[in-house]
Formats: structure tokens, sequence, C-alpha cells
């Protein structure tokens, strides 16, 4: 399978800052705040 340059880029994203930290797009009271909490992923990213 082959790609063209044009057509692929990189993403990156930091998972703690963008999503988990205090402020980040998964913090409040939502669904994914939840999940987050309950499966204890800020303790296997630290």
């Amino acid at each position: 399978m082959s790609y063209s340059k044009q057509d692929t880029g990189l993403l990156l994203v930091d998972p703690y800052n963008d999503f988990l930290s205090e402020g980040g797009k998964l913090t409040g009271p939502t669904f994914a705040h939840a999940i987050v909490t309950t499966a204890e992923l800020l303790g296997e990213l630290v």
C-alpha cells in the first residue's frame, strides 16, 4: 500500500496536556472524564 505525499499528514498529540490535564478537553462533568477517572489513566501516564 502506498500513499501520496500530497494526501498524507502527521498529527502529533500530547494526551496529557491536550486532554487530561486540568483545563484539558476531557476534564469536567463529561462521560469521557468518568472513563479516564475510572480507568485510572492519569496514573498510567505519569
